[in-house]
């Protein structure tokens, strides 16, 4: 709680007993921790004054608070008096499982990403090789799968071109293989564990698609079908992580994504939007889901499986939307484009996720469409996909404007339902929104006729990392006390700061 009194342990002993003192530091000091973390984001530097401010409470209790962290070393003080959060005081590692991929991405204390050659420095300062450890990493069983799309040649090349994304991801050659999938899901934590007394890894966080039973069992999962009747203890080996008493917690992989949305609304604060407590994130990836933040709590739902929308019926009757189609085919027909086959998903209904497979990617896998499509980056190349799909989507203005008009079906039903006050397309897709945004293309409405002026609509930066890094996040909330003791989703609240200026 903020501004006890309660001494706080030394940073001695076995690794083992840290990680508990280090969690109990989080937990007690986690208003603080947060403001100072917050804060330094949006404004460079914050000092005690600034803090005790922007929390609404008294200078002595914040003076407390920030004894007690300063003696932990979980924060420092620098000679200009502003308070910084020390990176290296724990980490955070979150694992993404998708449509023929699985992410990782290492966090550290003050929630920033760790690319590869940090990780090699953070692994030199134990005494070990980190340059080896890095390159043991990327080493997998070709039948399991292979980093970077499986272009070992070009790895080097990749690994730089890709400095954005999450410090390693491996891409499976079949979303039906189930058993390559539990590989290589473990096989990071696997590696880690050489490692795993030299390094304060507090929580690891997974993160999943589909419907989760009581049991932890995945019954539902159109994208990722080899998953389903699959428990997610076998996706992550929770035991080896006990043995060195590092938390665990699993998280559907929408509310994974808003995680970490909800942290770069923070970072950029995208004019204000910051401290808006009823937020929905619609994500466009592999398919199409979304996450609501309600009245400033992360929504879960009764199995922490919320956010489903694209199992929605696709509108029968809909004479926009039906021009809009005849509008696309016809250019379809100007480019040789056959139009897919009947997508069907295994929800078994005509949702608007396999609508948007079938009008938009022209097949069940949007990987095919992006692969076919060229639309990735090339080794030696520095044009992001984003730019590659703007650069499509240029050339098939019928088809951006279909794909439009189902996210205009989709946020509106999200107003509609939730009331919200915010709304950010994130995922692979998203970049193709953002000039419609600024060009008012995308408007929304509620059947009140008043959504326009109390809702705004963001398109994210394609952030295909989102997810992992979210579940690393979702990791840290393992941490406090609230969450340290059930397997139900971690409970997230984000408390408004006021504005420092």
């Amino acid at each position: 709680m903020l501004g006890e009194t309660s001494q706080v342990p030394e940073t001695s002993g076995s690794m083992t007993e840290q990680r508990t003192i280090r969690r109990k530091i989080i937990d007690e000091h986690y208003d603080t921790i947060n403001g100072v973390r917050r804060l330094s984001v949006r404004n460079t530097s914050v000092n005690r004054t600034q803090l005790a401010d922007a929390m609404g409470v008294s200078l002595s209790t914040v003076s407390r608070d920030i004894k007690k962290l300063l003696e932990a070393r979980a924060i420092r003080e620098e000679e200009d008096s502003s308070l910084k959060i020390c990176s290296e005081f724990a980490y955070f590692l979150g694992i993404q499982i998708s449509t023929h991929v699985v992410r990782a991405a290492l966090l550290g204390f003050d929630l920033q990403p760790m690319g590869d050659q940090e990780l090699v420095e953070l692994i030199n300062s134990t005494g070990s090789d980190g340059d080896a450890f890095v390159q043991d990493l990327w080493d997998l069983d070709p039948e399991d799968g292979t980093p970077w799309n499986g272009r070992k040649e070009d790895r080097d090349s990749l690994r730089k071109l890709a400095k954005p994304l999450p410090f390693i991801f491996f891409n499976i050659g079949s979303d039906n293989d189930i058993g390559a999938i539990i590989r290589i899901s473990n096989h990071i934590v696997n590696k880690l564990q050489l490692h795993i007394e030299k390094i304060p890894l507090l929580a690891v966080g997974l993160a999943t698609p589909g419907l989760m039973d009581g049991g932890k069992v995945i019954r539902f999962c159109p994208n990722v079908q080899a998953l389903v009747n699959h428990s997610i203890y076998e996706l992550l080996n929770t035991s080896k992580l006990k043995d060195h008493n590092i938390k665990s917690t699993f998280i559907h992989d929408t509310s994974s994504d808003m995680l970490w949305i909800k942290e770069m609304i923070y970072e950029k604060d995208y004019n204000g939007d910051a401290d808006e407590e009823n937020v929905a994130v619609i994500h466009v990836g592999s398919g199409v889901g979304s996450a609501l933040v309600l009245g400033g709590a992360l929504y879960h739902g009764k199995n922490g499986c919320a956010g489903e929308i694209g199992h929605f019926f696709t509108p029968p009757e809909n004479a926009k939307l039906n021009e809009l189609i005849k509008d696309k085919r016809d250019e379809d027909q100007r480019f040789s484009t056959e139009t897919a086959k009947e997508v069907r998903c295994s929800c078994e209904n005509a949702c608007i996720e396999s609508t948007i497979r079938k009008e938009i990617f022209d097949s069940f896998s949007p990987s095919v469409f992006f692969e076919k499509n060229e639309i990735r980056p090339q080794p030696g190349s520095h044009t992001p996909e984003a730019e590659l799909l703007k650069q499509y989507f240029e050339k098939r203005p019928a088809r951006l404007r279909l794909f439009v008009e189902y996210m205009h079906i989709l946020g509106n039903q999200m107003i509609n339902f939730a009331n919200v006050g915010l709304i950010v397309f994130s995922g692979r897709l998203a970049p193709a929104l953002k000039e419609e945004i600024a060009a008012h293309n995308l408007r929304f409405h509620s059947v009140q006729n008043i959504a326009s002026s109390v809702c705004t609509i963001r398109a994210g930066d394609g952030w295909v990392e989102s997810v992992a890094r979210g579940a690393a996040i979702a990791a840290f909330h393992k941490c406090l006390e609230e969450n340290e003791k059930s397997d139900d989703p971690v409970r997230v609240q984000w408390k408004p700061l006021r504005r420092v200026n």
